[in-house]
């Protein structure tokens, strides 16, 4: 009898422990997640908050990225990442704003993905086509200036 008791108490156990970690486990199929991005209109001063609103806490906690590349050419700034997984692997792409030193911000247009890299292009407002010498770029856990150089290019180096 004892040994049925501890067995069953042994099993609750088990069956607890599951069913609290199981709690807020559900995934976002990756489909849905390039669909919110697409919709994403994150504003600068409440990024984070409205990342996380619009396309979810869980896919915002699981992108992990950095910029390795920058450059301005003429009305526009183009911008590389290089991604992790799961989201190098995905089809979504993380809305990631730009502002300029005037203030303007824009948000990225994602145009080719090579594997673990992704660009973005920011348009800029018809009075910041001259060169700048920053530009603020802010993405999931970040927000960073990127100083440009006289040729209008920023390179992270490894």
């Amino acid at each position: 009898m004892r040994r049925i008791i501890v067995g069953s108490l042994a099993l609750l156990f088990v069956l607890i422990v599951v069913a609290i970690a199981q709690i807020g486990a559900y995934d976002i199929p990756p489909e849905e997640v390039a669909r919110r991005c697409d919709k994403a209109q994150p504003a600068w001063q409440s990024y984070p908050e409205d990342i996380k609103g619009q396309i979810g806490a869980r896919p915002v906690a699981l992108w992990r990225g950095e910029v390795v590349h920058a450059r301005q050419e003429g009305g526009s700034v183009s911008i590389l990442f290089r991604i992790e997984e799961p989201w190098a692997g995905w089809e979504a792409a993380m809305p990631v704003l730009m502002r300029a030193p005037t203030g303007a911000v824009s948000l990225g247009v994602a145009e080719d993905r090579v594997s673990s890299e992704r660009r973005y292009q920011f348009a800029l407002p018809e009075n910041d086509v001259a060169p700048l010498p920053w530009v603020e770029v802010q993405y999931p856990h970040a927000q960073i200036r990127i100083t440009l150089d006289a040729q209008g290019e920023w390179r992270k180096f490894p």
